[in-house]
């Protein structure tokens, strides 16, 4: 590092700690208590120094030579009555003391956080008292086994009461017992007047405090350490054949992460990166430097360093000297090792909390990998080990855990999956070893399995679930993060069993349904809108996961071909599968069913048109506090079609956030407010319905038809709770009929609309009415007398019968950002039908051409029911009907007569055969909690038919109940939200 960097280094350190200083005058304010001028006045005991070789803020801490019988007392410490009075009022009790007479759902969540450093680990513990005129009232003890810097955050409500008291007056660190003397080092304390951490995290040092993090998927790693035995038996020596399977998924991983040999240049860069760590190697052989903290304490104006900062370090230094051989990235690699296990990232220890800690230590494994012979020769690899199985909770697999025990499967596969897998594969080759990949495969097996309800992993539609419902957004990290482990231990000993892998396969074969060819709906997109879009590391995962096998075959021929189309040609796996024979799949086509999400898919050549609703099950979007502020309306009959640019994607297709009217999702229908009203009034939501009937059907996976009943029943500000519609859209072939009924809402002040199309038209600017092309700005209302053919400026063309008020326009529009609420603008084409204020059995109809404007067809179909009970359509190219059926009882239609409950319902006659499909949208879980295992309730749906049938094949879903007076009742068993389909052949008689 250059003189000026170091110089600009230390500088920021000295202006970090001055301002600290200054800051810690405020007893509320929440700052670090400023011990960098010497031991506090306060502060009372012997032995007691300021040091410059440890510190975890500024560049000092207090250095206590304990000798037993000794303490040291603080007296009026700062913070510490701000904090005592910190409560919280909680449902029912977490902890078993319940203080100072407070009633049983009132605890103190306000408490102590400070760094401790202990030279010498011991089996002895350091008690920490709190009291009032000397007279103790909360006490602590803090487990001393640990050498470098651990975290001590711990609650009021967390300690052993002793005393009820009002105030605190003093605090006091008591040496441990059992121990003549030691070195400890104090620094970061606060009492800030705050609530600790939600996610504060039990450890080895305080493994009884915040128990329901136990149970949290980031959280439990000393829980399960401790708890979870391996129910495996230890062999009584290793084979040759499992070494060679060891050596084959070393080899396979470490040929993945690896990556290309760094120029000089790369070395030189993470080099420069790692002096600015001030890393230190003492004369003692100790090592200080900057402070690393989680990412939930991290504060760069105190110099900090989180392991996200890190990660990309230690993987430079490790290619620096795994593939160009460099000596000194090598020992800069084993000195940042040192400092980071000194910091606290140790085997045991929390740093205060563990919370996503998969995503900010991502990349470290891997170098660890690389780094395996170096960390081996050095006498570090069996830390290493133990570090990353303590961190990535490699602990969890000991037990066999079916999927539904599993929390946040997405982020298992994303953050932890490689993590877990490489710390077993530095240890050493030892019968423990082996033990240790046979669970970790069960493991990884048992987290691929079909998951029930909404808890995650993939559901029994293929639908990677994440935070309740289906989210591309997290599905790629887990996808990038699995199918590297799935594929490294495939073939092998230690494979992943066949089904698992099937079941990853199918996920992925579903992303690629709902990507075009690579950006997924908006609908789709959770908080993360206008950004959803397959990585590189997600097409890869498909030839991972099919060079993982297919039954049978080595390589899964549908997913590799899968592969080629997305990938390029020059990539090397695109060789491999090519020089097998494989060829790249077309555009894949059909109508795809996907209920946990209120879901469905029609695509057609190269173009997709998704239809997104949500229920009482599935959410409508994901709004955080600096996510998606606008996105209310994303799932009320979301309509998007993909079908522009090369390759087509949701931007060339008019989907642009700058200036995008946040009421206009095209096919939804929703009350057009004013942004500050659109606005989400609180900083989290997840709206869902209380009507289950939503979702899709389909009649040979070619057409489909979606119904949704339309309820906005959330109660919050500026939210409509009786705004509710009838909506169904009907797919067949590049014609798509969209219908609504019984659209009625109370809000007088803001007018109702449905959307036909909202797409940004700055350069592809022309709009066609009836024949007529216009590109300057404008408004139209068009007369609602006539029936009206509008082409947007994508090619696709709307047929709007007569009797309704139809707005088309070319307008400028602003809007804000979704996530920075910064001001934006654009000029878009809009076409909307509008209901009016306060509707009272509004309706709408429409059709769309998919790229009409290039193929010329045109819809030739029947409208035969639109109503509150029913939609049904038939369509005369096809000869398929689709039947939305909101009300079970008799229905309209010369065929199909009767249903006994709300479904959805296609059919098409074949000669003297019937093809009948039926489906129950709903996926009718027995619980709609957030995250319920619990899996979809079978519902038993008869269907009368006019004429006898009988089934052509057996069928496990649906069986004849009857054939009498010229009728046929067919009775279908759904579940999952899955579609039902037969073919009946009628009888003669």
């Amino acid at each position: 590092m250059t003189f000026i960097n170091y110089f600009t280094v230390l500088l920021t350190i000295l202006i970090s700690v001055t301002n600290s200083a200054a800051q810690v005058q405020n007893e509320t304010s929440g700052s670090y208590w400023n011990l960098e001028n010497g031991v506090p006045e306060n502060w009372q005991g012997e032995r007691l120094e300021l040091s410059d070789k440890r510190y975890k803020v500024g560049l000092h801490a207090v250095k206590w030579l304990w000798e037993k019988g000794r303490d040291v007392m603080i007296e009026s410490p700062q913070g510490s009555q701000a904090s005592f009075e910190v409560k919280k009022k909680v449902s029912q009790s977490l902890y078993s003391d319940e203080n100072e007479g407070a009633s049983a759902t009132e605890i103190r969540v306000g408490g102590f956080m400070g760094w401790i450093y202990n030279e010498k680990p011991i089996d002895d513990y350091l008690q920490v008292e709190f009291g009032q005129h000397e007279k103790p009232a909360y006490q602590f003890s803090f487990y001393l086994n640990f050498s470098g810097w651990r975290a001590c955050w711990i609650r009021f409500s967390e300690m052993e009461v002793l005393e009820h008291v009002d105030q605190l007056d003093y605090m006091k660190f008591i040496a441990p017992k059992k121990h003549d003397s030691g070195i400890l080092y104090f620094d970061r304390i606060t009492f800030n007047g705050e609530p600790i951490h939600g996610r504060s995290t039990p450890d080895q040092q305080l493994p009884f405090i915040n128990p329901p993090v136990n149970q949290n998927h980031w959280g439990g790693q000393w829980f399960w350490e401790t708890n979870f035995k391996y129910d495996i038996a230890l062999e009584s020596e290793i084979t040759k054949d499992e070494i060679q399977a060891i050596n084959l998924i070393e080899t396979r991983l470490y040929d993945i992460v690896k990556g290309t040999v760094p120029h000089q240049d790369e070395n030189w860069y993470y080099k420069d990166n790692f002096d600015d760590l001030l890393i230190v190697r003492n004369p003692d052989g100790s090592v200080s430097g900057r402070p690393i903290v989680s990412a939930d304490e991290y504060n760069a104006l105190l110099n900090d360093v989180k392991p996200l900062h890190l990660a990309p370090i230690f993987m430079g230094l490790a290619r620096g000297y795994a593939l160009a051989d460099d000596d000194q990235s090598k020992e800069m690699f084993l000195d940042l090792f040192d400092h980071f296990v000194d910091q606290g990232y140790d085997y045991g220890s929390a740093t205060g909390t563990q919370h996503h800690v998969g995503y900010q230590m991502e990349g470290i494994p891997e170098s660890f990998l690389l780094m395996k012979e170096a960390l081996k020769k050095s006498g570090r690899a069996q830390k290493a080990s133990q570090i990353l199985a303590y961190w990535y909770g490699t602990a969890e697999s000991r037990k066999d855990i079916s999927v539904n025990e599993l929390q946040g499967v997405a982020d298992l596969w994303n953050t932890k999956a490689k993590g877990r897998l490489i710390s077993v594969l530095l240890m050493e080759d030892t019968p423990e070893k082996v033990r240790a990949l046979k669970a970790l495969s069960r493991f990884f097996s048992n987290s691929l399995q079909y998951s029930s309800g909404l808890v995650g992993g993939i559901t029994p539609d293929r639908s990677l679930f994440h935070h309740g419902g289906l989210y591309p957004a997290y599905m790629t990290g887990a996808l990038m993060g699995m199918a590297p482990v799935v594929y490294a231990l495939s073939n092998s000993t230690f494979k992943i069993d066949e089904q698992a892998t099937h079941n990853m396969g199918q996920s992925l074969l579903l992303t690629r349904m709902y990507s075009n060819k690579y950006d997924w709906p908006i609908g789709l997109s959770g908080r993360q809108v206008f950004a959803g879009k397959m990585s590189q590391r997600v097409i890869d995962a498909f030839g991972y996961v099919a060079k993982s096998g297919g039954g049978k075959n080595k390589v899964n021929k549908e997913l590799a071909s899968a592969y080629m189309r997305l990938a390029q040609p020059w990539e090397k796996m695109y060789g491999e599968f090519q020089n097998m024979g494989i060829q790249p799949e077309k555009d894949p086509e059909g109508f795809q069913v996907v209920n946990y999400a209120c879901l469905g898919l029609h695509r057609r050549d190269d173009w997709l048109v998704s239809i997104k609703g949500y229920s009482k099950y599935v959410w409508s979007g994901e709004i955080y506090a600096h996510d998606n502020r606008w996105g209310r309306y994303m799932s009320y009959g979301n309509l998007q079609i993909n079908n522009s640019g090369d390759p087509i994607n949701g931007k060339s297709s008019g989907f642009v956030q700058d200036g995008w009217d946040w009421n206009r999702f095209p096919g939804t229908t929703t009350i057009h407010l004013p942004l500050d009203k659109l606005y989400c009034p609180v900083s989290r939501l997840m709206s869902r319905s209380d009507e289950t009937f939503c979702g899709s059907s389909s009649l040979l996976r070619v057409n489909g038809i979606f119904g949704m009943k339309l309820h906005e029943n959330e109660t919050l500000k500026n939210f409509t709770p009786d705004h509710r519609a009838r909506k169904s859209v009907f797919f067949f072939n590049d014609c798509i009929v969209a219908l609504g009924s019984n659209i009625e809402n109370s809000n007088t002040d803001y007018l109702t609309e449905t959307t036909l199309f909202q797409l940004e038209a700055e350069i592809d600017n022309i709009i066609h009415i009836d024949g007529a092309p216009h590109t300057n700005l404008f408004k139209i209302k068009l007369d609602s007398n006539e029936a009206h053919k509008v082409i947007d400026n994508k090619g696709n063309i709307y047929f709007i019968p007569k009797g309704q008020k139809l707005t088309v326009a070319r307008q400028k529009q602003f809007s804000k950002h979704n996530k920075s609420e910064r001001d934006t603008e654009g000029v878009f084409g809009v076409a909307y039908l509008d209901h009016g204020k306060a509707p009272k059995k509004q309706s709408y109809e429409y059709a769309i051409v998919v790229n009409g404007k290039s193929s010329g067809n045109t819809p030739n179909y029947n409208v035969l029911q639109k109503d509150y009970h029913a939609h049904i359509v038939h369509d005369n190219l096809t000869g398929i009907t689709g039947f939305v059926l909101f009300e079970p009882g008799n229905i309209k239609h010369n065929l199909v007569r009767k249903v006994s409950k709300e479904s959805l319902v296609m059919c098409k006659t074949k000669g003297d055969s019937l093809i009948v499909s039926l489906c129950s949208p709903s996926i009718n879980l027995s619980s709609d909690a957030s995250y319920s295992n619990k899996p979809s309730v079978p519902v038993i749906i008869e269907l009368e038919l006019k004429g006898k049938w009988h089934l052509k094949d057996d069928n496990s879903s649906c069986k004849i109940k009857s054939v009498t007076s010229g009728k046929t009742v067919l009775q279908f068993e759904c579940v999952d939200g899955k579609t039902n389909e037969v073919e009946l052949i009628k009888l003669n008689t």
